[in-house]
């Protein structure tokens, strides 16, 4: 028993051992899911969708369960910051509230940077839908996204949400499209990355 221990801590065993180790870390920063992305770009983009399906579904507490507790949001309704979960309930329940189911809601032109324990993604957004009033609405919004990972998981702890502005008249720009964007037969918009 000694010597099979003595063997097994051996320093040709222990470097061999070593190698070993650091052939599974690069195979593991090189794992990608099924999909093809990284494992932690998925990890991210598996919250993106479901904060993506919470706004479809006007499910504001679905969305928080995807932030973190003291996420702060810079959006484009008043006040210029919107810090916690609280604040954040009550900005999406009163936007999300002022339509009438369904609501269009889809993502563009990801881009994700992931770091350790700190990742941002940017987009270009478009929501639709109708509001209480009868109204139809098509917003593209420049959307930027800053990540931590809490406990293993990836949550959202900072969203900035803008619209581009006239810079004479001070108005939003709310007509603007990415290009790609085309005309179907409905006369709705859809978008055609290319």
């Amino acid at each position: 028993m000694v010597q099979a221990t003595s063997k097994l801590f051996s320093k040709d065993a222990v470097e061999s051992n070593k190698g070993n180790q650091r052939m599974i870390a690069m195979m593991m920063a090189d794992a990608t899911d099924a999909t093809g992305y990284d494992v932690e770009e998925a990890a991210i983009r598996e919250v993106i969708d479901a904060i993506t399906r919470a706004v479809r579904a006007r499910d504001v507490e679905a969305m928080l369960a995807e932030c973190t507790p003291d996420i702060v949001t810079f959006d484009m309704l008043p006040p210029l910051k919107h810090q916690g979960a609280d604040a954040l309930r009550r900005l999406w329940a009163a936007t999300l509230e002022s339509f009438t189911p369904p609501l269009d809601y889809d993502v563009h032109q990801l881009d994700i940077t992931v770091d350790d324990n700190a990742a941002f993604a940017r987009s270009l957004n478009r929501f639709a839908g109708t509001t209480n009033y009868g109204e139809r609405v098509i917003n593209w919004l420049c959307v930027t996204l800053g990540f931590r990972k809490l406990d293993g998981r990836w949550k959202l702890a900072h969203q900035h949400v803008s619209v581009p502005f006239d810079l004479e008249t001070g108005q939003a720009l709310l007509e603007l499209e990415p290009e790609g964007f085309l005309n179907n037969i409905a006369g709705e918009r859809r978008y055609n990355p290319t």
